[in-house]
């Protein structure tokens, strides 16, 4: 699906019905093909000035939401999809105004030993 379905239109679709999704497999599906669809599309395209504002909101939002989920699964392809996304230079700006504050503080110490893992590994 997310190799031949527009960026805009699939995650609108995983956004929508996968994110809150009762059943734990659901949404680890739902963290895993929004991983490959940031993967396959770039950061620049998601992130980037030019990308689409509402796709932009879509998959910040829900990859907090996702972050801070209690099925182990979900919780890695989110921090997969986290991983992708950081490394844009406008990545702290656009989570800010994008994730409600709440949300961040509830996933602030995940994201930071997230940053933690990453700085280690470029040394």
């Amino acid at each position: 699906m997310v190799t031949f379905i527009p960026t805009f239109h699939s995650v609108r679709a995983l956004v929508e019905k996968g994110s809150g999704h009762k059943n734990p497999l659901v949404r680890s599906a739902t963290a895993r093909l929004l991983t490959c669809i940031a993967v396959l599309a770039g950061p620049d395209v998601i992130l980037g000035p030019y990308g689409n504002k509402d796709t932009r909101r879509r998959m910040l939002a829900t990859m907090a939401q996702l972050l801070a989920d209690g099925n182990v699964n979900t919780r890695q392809f989110a921090k997969q999809l986290f991983r992708t996304l950081m490394n844009h230079e406008d990545f702290d700006t656009l989570l800010n105004q994008e994730v409600s504050r709440p949300m961040i503080a509830r996933i602030e110490k995940l994201m930071c030993m997230l940053r933690h893992q990453e700085e280690n590994e470029m040394k």
